[in-house]
């Protein structure tokens, strides 16, 4: 996709929760493996759907936005490293959605399990600092033409941490991920890797 997000998938033609859950969360082990981690337990795997339902609603995110988030971010490797912003400011950020700032992972952990407390943290931090993107982008102008134009803008925002209306999505992003919104929309709709 390219653009500013007015013709790309509205959410209603966005995959269910269950249908991207059944595709994203086999590749789980392949992102921990390729990433020389443990593999997610099923207990741990079934906390991160747990917390991505309910840490949602509490910030009235969409449920598969947030699925796609952590596949985009961590591959859903629980005990996925930590990155770091680029100098000068060298800011952590952490955990399965690798927010900015978080204050929760299991990076260390071993192959000891990872509390669902920790993973709920990783999944709360996330979340509710991309409910701050979403909201921002609702109050920009001019104001996105459907709510899924808001989440591609949100997510442009959350990985660069800044997005003019009209401008291209896709465009250059600095030291953030240039197709990460268009990656985004194409996990929306399903596609899994």
């Amino acid at each position: 996709y390219t653009g500013d997000g007015s013709t790309w998938p509205t959410m209603d033609k966005w995959a269910s929760f269950d249908a991207m859950w059944t595709k994203f969360s086999p590749l789980f082990a392949s992102s921990c493996t390729s990433k020389k981690l443990p593999t997610n337990s099923a207990a741990e795997t079934a906390n991160i759907k747990t917390a991505i339902r309910t840490i949602s609603k509490k910030h009235s995110v969409d449920e598969r936005v947030i699925l796609a988030m952590v596949m985009q971010e961590s591959g859903g490797c629980a005990r996925v490293k930590t990155t770091t912003s680029p100098p000068p400011d060298n800011i952590p950020n952490p955990g399965l959605m690798q927010d900015y700032k978080g204050s929760h992972n299991c990076e260390g952990f071993g192959t000891k399990e990872c509390p669902k407390s920790q993973i709920d943290g990783m999944i709360e931090d996330g979340t509710s600092f991309f409910a701050e993107k979403v909201k921002g982008a609702g109050a920009l102008s001019p104001a996105p033409k459907n709510p899924a134009q808001k989440y591609y803008w949100a997510l442009r925002i959350y990985n660069s941490g800044n997005y003019k209306p009209g401008d291209n999505l896709v465009g250059s992003a600095g030291a953030a991920t240039a197709p990460y919104a268009s990656d985004m929309a194409n996990r929306l709709m399903g596609v899994a890797w």
